[in-house]
Order: structure tokens, then C-alpha cells, then sequence
């Protein structure tokens, strides 16, 4: 295979990197025109990196990033690539490929670089679809927005008298726009969002008194 170099985006006349996976600088540090193959090194991972200087900075980048970046298009803009027959040292332009994380992850799986974790090994295991696990969720939802967050407050659908733990619950099960439902609550808005069945305009409020919607068929009859 014949082998082709091309300027480094970012550094072009003073570094090449060609489709076999090799760097070169194209002067010495005083200034001479020198051509100088680069060694990589490796970073602890099996990946190989080389340094390159400009305006006095110096920045380390894998040699397979730039390979790919210089020869293989990348029409969807994907992050990662990717070693095709999984040797991280071979940098050739025909053993790389531009990938997604999951499609990096998964390749990885396929070849054997990782196994994958089952039964009791995966973290997962006995609690990711478990009730436990969802309920886990919902009482940890002041985590995530905080116990005042309009999104982990309380509320009830005012024409079927459903009381939902959070926001999070009622956008899920009957597709609302957050903003809309918020406003909604706060009475800015009238409805938000229709009965899948029905098709009547769904009216929505906080919950600030638990002790109000003790008998809720009676607060429907008031409010629809």
C-alpha cells in the first residue's frame, strides 16, 4: 500500500500524518527544514499519542484521531473511532472507523475486548426493572430538580381526580409539554394536554394541601 501524508488540520507545514498511521514533523526545533518520523507513546490505555507544538504550546493527541480525522469521512459527525480489528496500536487509515460511544462499546463487546457483565455481575442485576428500583427513583426526585422543583411537586388531574407523585409521572403517561402543564398549575393556563379516550382538555393543579384532596371525587365535581 502506497503511503500518503497530508497536513494535520491546525498545524499544516509543520506536522503530516499519513494513512499507515505515521507522524512527522516537518522541522527541527531550530527552525530547519527537517523531516523527523515521530514516535508515539503509549499513554497506559494502548493508544498512542504524539506532542505538537504551535505558538509555543505544546498539545498530546492520539495518532488514531488524527489519522481518521485526515482520511475517513465523517458525513454524521460521530466522536469516537474506532479499531476495527481492535489492536489500539494499529492506526492505519483501513483499520479505523468514525463510530458513536454505544457503537464503540458494542464493538468492543463483539470482538471480545470486554465482557460483557451478566447475571449478578452486571450492576444492574434484580433492581434496574424492579419496583423497588422505580420507587428509588421517584423518592430520589428532589435530587435531581429539588424538593420545591415544580417538577417533583404533587399533582392532580382535576377530571379524573389522578393524584401523580411528581410532574415527571403525568408528562409521562399522557405526553405533556412540562412548560404547559407548570403554567397549567399556576392557573396561567386552563388546560394542558387532552384525554387519550376522550379527547376532553385536561386541567391540572399543585397539590400545597394534601388534606384538601382527601375526598377528590368532590373536588372534580367543584372544579370541572
Amino acid at each position: 500500500m502506497n503511503e500518503i501524508w497530508k497536513d494535520i488540520c491546525g498545524y499544516e507545514g509543520k506536522y503530516q500524518v499519513s494513512n499507515l498511521g505515521r507522524v512527522k514533523s516537518l522541522y527541527d526545533g531550530h527552525g530547519n527544514y527537517r523531516e523527523l518520523i515521530m514516535k508515539g507513546r503509549n499513554e497506559g490505555h494502548g493508544y498512542l499519542k504524539v506532542d505538537l507544538s504551535k505558538d509555543g504550546k505544546c498539545k498530546g493527541i492520539r495518532i488514531h484521531r488524527l489519522v481518521a480525522m485526515a482520511f475517513i469521512p465523517n458525513p454524521e459527525n460521530k466522536k469516537d473511532v474506532n479499531h476495527i480489528n481492535g489492536i489500539k496500536s494499529d492506526n492505519r487509515a483501513v483499520n479505523l472507523e468514525w463510530a458513536t460511544r454505544s457503537e464503540n462499546l458494542k464493538h468492543a463487546y463483539d470482538i471480545g475486548l470486554k465482557n460483557r457483565p451478566i447475571g449478578e455481575k452486571n450492576p444492574n442485576y434484580g433492581i434496574k426493572f424492579s419496583k423497588e428500583r422505580i420507587s428509588k427513583m421517584r423518592d430520589n426526585r428532589a435530587y435531581h430538580y429539588g424538593k420545591n422543583h415544580e417538577r417533583a411537586r404533587k399533582i392532580v388531574c382535576l377530571n379524573t381526580g389522578e393524584v401523580f407523585e411528581s410532574m415527571i409521572d403525568a408528562v409521562k403517561i399522557y405526553n405533556l409539554s412540562y412548560t404547559t402543564l407548570v403554567n397549567c398549575c399556576k392557573g396561567r393556563k386552563k388546560s394542558c394536554g387532552k384525554h387519550p379516550l376522550t379527547g376532553e382538555s385536561l386541567k391540572w393543579r399543585y397539590i400545597v394541601d394534601e388534606d384538601k384532596f382527601a375526598d377528590i371525587d368532590e373536588q372534580v365535581t367543584l372544579e370541572v
